[in-house]
């Protein structure tokens, strides 16, 4: 387990996630977090396939004996902060679509948009803040879960004000056409649980009024 961890860091370091965020290269730092990830499991379901096997085939000696709990437990914490960061980069490439985001249509337009811009400038600052608090982030430290949780309490409450946008400027515009095409150019942030909810609860609005 230790090798393989040490394997991964290698594949892709802190200081290269954090490099690759910051070049608009964070699609790329997605792909080798997940493919730790998988190889990860792979690792995982090898061993206990094995243990399996051994068990079976040599039940008048014990088999294979091996505390499976005991031999994971870095290996699960590794992969544990591997899926926080790949929550990291989702949330980068979702807020990273604010950007190209314009209400327009209503007479809040201008002031919706400047909005977005706030939160979008607010977004950078969380992201930067976590960068300069965090050790290596793929070695761990005492300190990465407390800033990536700071992280996370920071982006839940942009989230709020992404929604509350949303309500907004769908309350600003009055025609179909107008409606649907707010709720389409929020399509790379439908994965946000809570943008999710108001976005839903907006398109069966919009179905349920235009019936």
């Amino acid at each position: 387990c230790n090798s393989l961890i040490k394997q991964s860091q290698r594949f892709v370091s802190g200081s290269q996630i954090f490099a690759l965020v910051n070049n608009d290269e964070a699609g790329e730092a997605l792909g080798r977090l997940e493919s730790i990830i998988h190889t990860c499991q792979a690792f995982r379901d090898k061993v206990s396939l094995y243990t399996e096997i051994s068990a079976q085939q040599g039940r008048s000696s014990g088999g294979w004996k091996i505390q499976v709990g005991a031999v994971f437990a870095r290996l699960n914490e590794f992969s544990q902060r591997v899926a926080e960061l790949v929550e990291f980069v989702n949330t980068v490439l979702q807020f990273t679509r604010l950007e190209k985001i314009e209400f327009g249509g209503g007479s809040k337009g201008p002031e919706l948009s400047r909005g977005v811009e706030t939160i979008v400038e607010r977004f950078k600052a969380s992201v930067a803040a976590f960068q300069a608090a965090s050790e290596d982030v793929m070695e761990g430290g005492k300190s990465f879960e407390k800033n990536y949780s700071q992280f996370c309490v920071s982006i839940a409450e942009l989230d709020k004000r992404v929604s509350h946008l949303i309500s907004s400027g769908f309350e600003d515009v009055h025609s179909l056409n107008g409606r649907l095409k707010l709720l389409d150019s929020f399509e790379g942030m439908w994965e946000r649980p809570w943008l999710k909810n108001e976005l839903e609860r907006r398109f069966v609005a919009l179905l349920d009024h235009y019936k």
